[in-house]
């Protein structure tokens, strides 16, 4: 069947009745008149009048990038107007948003960005780790924290499933840009974070991590199946390390930190 749609004119509204294949193709026109480089005249005469829809081009570009600047403070104003805004150029033009929740525009935004950045010789070494820090900080500033009502879990244990914060993400970076910068320049080296919000109630925090304890987060997240003991013996093959008791020891003390910060939730019962 076909769907009615209403087109507004200056003087009156009309309805028109697209076939399936119609309406497909409507919102390819629109999406390229608001999203391409320079819209399509075709695209343009199709929909109607092109001073509308002009206007509405310029108002969706302005308030994506608006959140964009909102969202991304320090990597805007670090990679200043113009670079910034090549990369939601060219954001729009390849890749354009397609999280249909308006929060997830920063995700896809970075996505794009962070390879612009990596890529452009004009871009701070540093510009690229800082885009994923801020987008991942907003990322986990949406995501529900809750479980699922039915996971069941106890005290944490190295036979059971681990249950992680399903609020949580982890990072690995060159530059430190989760501190300041000294002397306007940032740290080069290999950090390893994790960026966690406890409740709802609570702001986003971030942790350093060793590579051993990022590692053991990323296979649990990528296995959830694994009980903690196989997760730990997945990472010393990966990391060439011995499990003995010393490793055992400070294993102990990073997981108590865990459970006490509610990184880790406990264990599937």
């Amino acid at each position: 069947m076909g769907k009615t749609v209403t087109q507004g004119t200056d003087h009156h509204d009309r309805a028109v009745t697209l076939p399936a294949d119609g309406l497909v193709a409507l919102q390819q026109d629109v999406q390229q008149v608001c999203l391409a480089t320079a819209p399509p005249s075709t695209a343009l005469a199709r929909l109607g009048d092109e001073r509308i829809w002009l206007l509405y081009r310029e108002m969706v570009r302005r308030r994506l990038y608006g959140e964009l600047k909102n969202a991304l403070k320090r990597t805007c104003a670090e990679a200043g107007e113009a670079l910034f805004s090549d990369a939601f150029a060219q954001h729009l033009a390849e890749d354009p948003p397609h999280d249909r929740r308006f929060y997830g525009i920063v995700g896809c935004f970075a996505k794009t960005a962070i390879a612009h950045f990596a890529q452009t010789e004009a871009a701070a070494p540093h510009l690229a780790d800082l885009a994923r820090f801020e987008a991942t900080r907003w990322e986990v500033s949406d995501l529900d924290g809750r479980l699922d009502s039915s996971i069941s879990v106890g005290e944490l244990n190295f036979d059971g499933r681990p249950i992680l914060s399903p609020a949580l993400r982890v990072l690995s970076l060159r530059h430190a840009v989760h501190f300041k910068p000294r002397d306007g320049a940032y740290r080069s080296g290999r950090f390893f974070l994790a960026v966690h919000r406890a409740s709802d109630e609570l702001p986003v925090r971030q942790w350093t991590l060793n590579r051993s304890t990022y590692e053991l987060i990323r296979d649990l997240q990528a296995n959830p199946d694994h009980t903690l003991t196989e997760a730990v013996q997945a990472v010393s093959r990966k990391l060439q390390v011995v499990v003995d008791e010393p490793f055992l020891d400070g294993l102990c003390t990073v997981l108590s930190d865990f459970v006490e910060r509610r990184i880790l939730l406990g264990s599937c019962t």
